[in-house]
């Protein structure tokens, strides 16, 4: 069966001490809203389980697109620019945001459902790493989520969009049915990575979709 490619999104946030909870929660609501919008095959926002690393975050956005136009199309959308101008800008201190492409069984759902498990982990590689140990690394985490029991969905590859990701060059996504199997996986390290990020959420329930969708506006 032929793999169906997509284009995996992420965005990790760090909400400011002391936010206010309301002001979070419409944040939160108004992210999960851009699901309505036809570019986005699938889309996820919601607080961060566990965040082991050297740096932490708070809450987490996934997106999958169809195509790297849908995603170009989704960042420069009034309601997604609304979204971060009038709810996110206020409350959120800092972000990484990384983007790869991944091959998904055609026979794989794009879209993950509520209450399944989410495990994101970032890849800062040494200075100097060639771009074969970029490759090797993404290999890895994609083998170490293949074997992982009860692992539902595994992507991984390099990270095309450098602007927002910090150094972040190598990117992976395990799902899982629900956060039970969380607990028990560590992600190792490798030898040509600085750094490591591990994040771990739940798929929120699927939100009333209002969002209206004209491209041009």
């Amino acid at each position: 069966m032929s793999p169906a490619s997509v284009v995996e999104h992420v965005v990790l946030f760090r909400i400011k001490d002391g936010a206010d909870p309301a002001a979070v929660a419409s944040w939160l609501e108004g992210l999960r809203s851009l699901a309505a919008l036809e570019v986005v095959a699938h889309l996820a926002a919601a607080a961060v389980l566990r965040c082991r690393g050297p740096l932490q975050f708070t809450h987490a956005l996934h997106c999958r697109y169809r195509t790297a136009a849908d995603l170009a199309a989704y960042a420069t959308h009034p309601a997604h620019l609304e979204v971060v101008r009038d709810f996110g800008a206020g409350i959120c201190e800092g972000l990484v945001a990384v983007d790869w492409v991944a091959e998904l069984d055609t026979a794989t759902e794009v879209g993950l459902r509520p209450s399944a498990a989410v495990r994101v982990t970032l890849a800062r590689l040494r200075e100097g790493a060639a771009a074969a140990e970029r490759t090797e690394v993404a290999a890895a985490l994609r083998e170490a989520g293949a074997s992982s029991r009860g692992v539902e969905q595994v992507t991984g590859g390099e990270n095309f969009s450098p602007a927002r990701a910090d150094g972040f060059a190598v990117a992976s996504l395990w799902a899982f049915p629900s956060s039970e199997e969380l607990p028990m996986l560590e992600v190792e390290g490798s030898s040509a990575a600085e750094s490591v990020v591990t994040v771990d959420f739940v798929v929120p329930p699927l939100p009333t979709l209002s969002c209206p969708d004209p491209l041009e506006g």
